[in-house]
């Protein structure tokens, strides 16, 4: 799997699909709290707050990604793979690049909030890196998250300072 794409939301969830176009997962629109996820034919038991988000797979296998304070304001991301360390790193404002949590910070994927990011999220994997197919919907979910976060964190911002703002021009056009 080389990239994985965030579908169309429809009746509270939204679909995770491959590079082939095949349906690899389903997910609460908003899964803040804890709720049972589609992967596959498997069910994940998904738990996000404002600075973690945390998966047990029916396996055994625990998946987190932790940051200080919350997603929105997050420069770096420690994700644990069921023991495999990485890293999601903020390269720019909107760009985001996964990697292994050693000295070389070998490059697992990407992603990006820029051009309608939020709305057509593409997660970008190495061909050739260690991931399974099961980690990297999770690092789907983390990439998601964190584009989702940083929106609403803005979209507050800017209703806050319109809102601000209203006062001021009526007053002036009086």
């Amino acid at each position: 799997m080389q990239y994985t794409r965030w579908d169309k939301r429809h009746e509270g969830l939204v679909e995770l699909f491959d590079d082939a176009a095949t349906h690899i997962a389903t997910f609460p629109i908003d899964a803040k709290g804890t709720h049972q996820v589609s992967v596959g034919d498997t069910s994940w038991s998904l738990e996000t707050t404002p600075n973690a988000v945390h998966a047990l797979l029916p396996d055994g296998k625990k998946y987190s990604a932790t940051v200080a304070k919350n997603f929105s304001r997050a420069k770096v991301i420690d994700i644990s793979l069921d023991g495999l360390a990485v890293k999601a790193i903020n390269e720019a404002r909107k760009d985001w690049v996964y990697t292994l949590a050693n000295e070389e910070e070998t490059k697992l994927g990407q992603f990006s909030g820029g051009n309608n990011g939020v709305r057509h999220s593409v997660t970008e994997f190495e061909p050739d890196g260690p991931l399974s197919d099961e980690q990297k919907v999770f690092l789907s979910q983390i990439s998601r998250n964190t584009l989702e976060s940083n929106l609403n964190s803005f979209s507050l911002i800017l209703t806050i300072s319109l809102l601000l703002l209203i006062p001021l021009v009526v007053f002036m056009l009086l």
